[in-house]
């Protein structure tokens, strides 16, 4: 029978008074999430997730307070913005001489080159 007979406005429209408008799948997946129970215990996702970020940020206060105020003195502070930016840079100046020496020795075909192309994602 055609999509559009009369048959079929009849069916999907007693399926869709229970599981909503039919769009691909996803009536089939609300109808597996609703009967599974799923659906109640992903409401407490983000609760439970931001109970444990603030249990850390207190934790990390009361354990850590002398150690945070002492990487925050000018000294340290200056300290720690040169290694970030020193190692930022020699890990970027890395990655890509990396990219361009395995993409040149693809290109040569030098034995191993391949392999070394995939960990700098040359190819």
């Amino acid at each position: 029978m055609p999509i559009g007979g009369p048959n079929f406005q009849a069916n999907t429209s007693s399926t869709a008074s229970i599981n909503g408008p039919l769009i691909g799948g996803s009536a089939q997946v609300a109808a597996n999430v609703q009967s599974s129970g799923i659906q109640g215990s992903v409401g407490y996702v983000a609760p439970m997730l931001l109970i444990l970020v603030a249990a850390y940020l207190i934790w990390a206060v009361i354990v850590q307070h002398e150690r945070l105020q002492e990487s925050l003195r000018p000294a340290n502070l200056a300290v720690n913005i040169h290694n970030f930016i020193n190692v930022g840079l020699m890990a970027a100046i890395f990655l890509v001489v990396g990219k361009i020496l395995s993409a040149k020795l693809v290109l040569w075909k030098i034995p191993g080159a391949g392999t070394v192309a995939q960990f700098f994602m040359a190819t």
